[in-house]
């Protein structure tokens, strides 16, 4: 998906078969994204593959927590830069963007606004 300036990869459940077939497909630069939601909840022996994440090169993921999420891949992708968010860790994550920037909300650190105190 693109917003402005801003491009985000929605992967699902994809495994390590089909990153192989989008790395090599015709359309391989145009997985180069912004933010990735890490396939597969971030199970590493059936996805999150170093081709697929260096032609990715997303400088947000998100991780859908889970039984199968390993701590290693949070470190891979830290080492490559990217800012790692995990419902597990996280809570909720809130993504917005005007386009231009995108700016990450996370339950844990989410503040509700201060309202003034009326008499």
């Amino acid at each position: 998906m693109t917003y402005g300036d801003r491009t985000f990869l929605f992967t699902a459940d994809i495994y390590k078969h089909r990153e192989v077939e989008l790395t090599n497909s015709p359309w391989k630069d145009k997985l180069k994204s912004d933010m990735m939601d890490i396939p597969h909840h971030g199970s590493e022996s059936t996805s999150s593959s170093e081709v697929f994440l260096n032609a990715v090169s997303p400088q947000i993921v998100i991780m859908s927590q889970n039984n199968f999420q390993s701590p290693n891949l949070k470190e891979r992708l830290e080492r490559k830069g990217a800012k790692v968010y995990s419902t597990g860790l996280h809570g909720n994550i809130l993504l917005k963007s005007d386009g231009k920037m995108i700016e990450v909300t996370t339950e844990k650190d989410w503040e509700p606004p201060k309202r003034p105190v009326t008499k």
